[in-house]
């Protein structure tokens, strides 16, 4: 009975122990969609030369930004726990401070400065309306009193 309940003690206990983990693990990986910055630190002093930096990440694995890390191309990224890490040439790697739902703050060193990066989640804009197509018979119709478009 005594080996039972040792097993059962410690299935219990390393369940307890990996919950945390698995919450943060994909706390974290929800970044997908644009992000705008709302306020920028360099070595702890605000700072308006990041106005406009935009972050996107894709759900394919793929992120785009215009902060000067490199040119602005779109670059694979992973997240794990607390880093995204850009996989440009050279690498860059994020620290997420803090991450909510609309709101996220992420640090980074780059060319020997600290920068805090305060962004909040933008909307992505709704999908183009489709185009509709004319029928073949209509295409070379013109409209009354047109004889050009």
């Amino acid at each position: 009975m005594s080996g039972r309940f040792a097993s059962i003690a410690l299935l219990c206990l390393s369940s307890a122990l990996l919950w945390p983990a698995c919450e943060e693990e994909g706390k974290n990986a929800d970044i997908e969609g644009r992000w705008e910055l709302v306020q920028g630190f360099r070595n702890q002093r605000e700072t308006g030369t990041l106005a406009g930096t935009y972050f996107h990440f894709g759900a394919d694995g793929r992120m785009i930004t215009n902060l000067p890390t490199g040119p602005e191309e779109q670059v694979e990224y992973e997240v794990s726990k607390t880093r995204i890490r850009q996989k440009s040439t050279p690498p860059t790697e994020y620290t997420i401070q803090s991450l909510q739902d609309s709101v996220m703050v992420i640090g980074l060193e780059m060319r020997g400065m600290q920068f805090e990066l305060h962004l909040r989640r933008a909307e992505e804009p709704p999908p183009p309306p489709p185009v509709e197509e004319l029928p073949a018979e209509n295409q070379d119709t013109l409209p009354p009193g047109n004889s050009e478009l």
